[in-house]
């Protein structure tokens, strides 16, 4: 609470209101970044499985990608709790954002440098800073960091670029599918105890 009580000057009860407009937005957030994170890693295991030639890319390539992926590979599979193949759609669903921005870092530029080009007609390197704010971006919304410092017009912007990058539909719907805006301009009406404008 230490940000909030600091953010509101010590007033206890603002400070319990600032935190629950913190959690309704990063609550925001964890829904407009998984469809990033649905997008990208959906498209990209497209692409690799059109690039390697396997509908186990993450099996049969395993030694070519960076040792960052291979740990996420390796964590993705230790969930595995039954025998035989991991299916293709279940090893994409249950592996981590992580993965999917580190298969764009330029740690595996090597032996997938067509992979963001393939994928999204762009250049690795945008691609990999663009995915990966918006994955860090998930991360302090997941943990209820302090958002109250955000720039918010900034995090709505990386999201929007993403969103584009995957596909300009889904960036329209999910401008249009929540109350997020709305609630970033009643900061003031929380903490004058206004909760649910």
């Amino acid at each position: 609470m230490d940000p909030f009580m600091l953010h509101t000057e010590n007033d206890v009860i603002k400070a319990q209101r600032a935190y629950m407009w913190n959690a309704a937005v990063a609550s925001r957030y964890l829904t407009r970044t998984g469809f990033v994170e649905v997008g990208l890693r959906n498209i990209l295991d497209g692409s690799l499985t059109h690039i390697t030639g396997s509908d186990h890319w993450w099996e049969d390539c395993y030694t070519e990608f960076s040792p960052h992926c291979q740990k996420s590979i390796d964590k993705t599979l230790s969930h595995k709790v039954f025998e035989g193949d991991y299916p293709r759609d279940r090893f994409v669903a249950k592996s981590e954002f992580g993965l999917w921005t580190s298969l764009l870092h330029k740690n595996n530029a090597t032996n997938f440098h067509q992979l963001a080009n393939h994928a999204f007609e762009a250049r690795r390197g945008e691609i990999y800073h663009c995915m990966n704010s918006v994955r860090l971006l998930r991360n302090r919304a997941a943990h209820h960091v302090c958002l109250l410092g955000d720039d918010h017009q900034a995090n709505l912007q990386k999201i929007d670029v993403a969103l584009e990058y995957i596909d300009l539909d889904l960036r329209r719907f999910v401008g249009q599918a929540d109350d997020l805006q709305k609630l970033l301009n009643s900061y003031g009406a929380f903490l004058a105890g206004n909760c649910h404008p």
